[in-house]
């Protein structure tokens, strides 16, 4: 009997909530482990399943960590290319991250500027969640899925 690629990614994304919340410490496990689960709700199958489990962990978890602080109208945006020794995880490629308010055709934009230096985009991975932040921008769980 073979596991269709829907159920093998149900059972990938629970392991990466459970790994989730143990890396993270006591009082955001619960936060982490929901985001993860939200971060890959609409990825393919297909994008994921053939994908080394710690890139996949440190991919979401990098992300989760920089989210956490962002003042309203000013997008937070990295490029790096992730290491062990810098970041805990390791890619070849190139991981653009970005965090800002609401922005229709953002992920667009940003893919067709990477085609257009030359760049080849091999996955995207769009989570949009509402969030609730205090005067200072930092963020204060749950991760809420979007309501758009």
């Amino acid at each position: 009997m073979t596991v269709a690629a829907e159920d093998r990614k149900v059972d990938l994304v629970q392991r990466l909530a459970a790994e989730a919340k143990k890396r993270v410490g006591l009082d955001d496990s619960e936060s982490a482990a929901h985001f993860v689960w939200r971060y890959f709700a609409l990825v393919a199958p297909d994008d994921i399943i053939y994908t080394n489990f710690d890139t996949l962990l440190g991919g979401a978890l990098s992300l989760w960590e920089f989210g956490k602080v962002r003042q309203p109208g000013t997008p937070n945006v990295r490029l790096f290319n992730p290491s062990v020794e810098k970041n805990g995880w390791a890619l070849e490629h190139t991981i653009i991250e970005v965090v800002n308010d609401d922005m229709p055709f953002i992920v667009d934009s940003l893919n067709m500027t990477a085609n257009r230096i030359g760049m080849t985009v091999e996955i995207t991975i769009h989570p949009v969640f509402r969030v609730r932040r205090d005067s200072s921008g930092v963020h204060h769980p749950p991760w809420l899925p979007s309501s758009r």
